[in-house]
């Protein structure tokens, strides 16, 4: 949850709660391992059941690049 437990009940805080902005989280975080780790140019594998498997999905549509 963004911004702590009671920020579901403030709507403004619910465009950080879409699959683009998980998508994008990932890819940050993606970046950020193969930075600190040096291991820039390899390769990643995503996979996930159910909603995880969707979004492994669309990172690998909508980002190829990183994946």
């Amino acid at each position: 949850m963004p911004y702590g437990p009671d920020s579901l009940k403030d709507s403004a805080y619910y465009p950080q709660l879409t699959p683009e902005q998980a998508m994008l989280d990932y890819v940050d975080l993606i970046k950020e391992i193969k930075s600190a780790e040096g291991l820039e140019d390899r390769a990643v594998i995503v996979v996930g059941g159910s909603y995880g498997g969707m979004l492994a999905t669309w990172l690998r549509i909508k980002y190829p690049q990183w994946f």
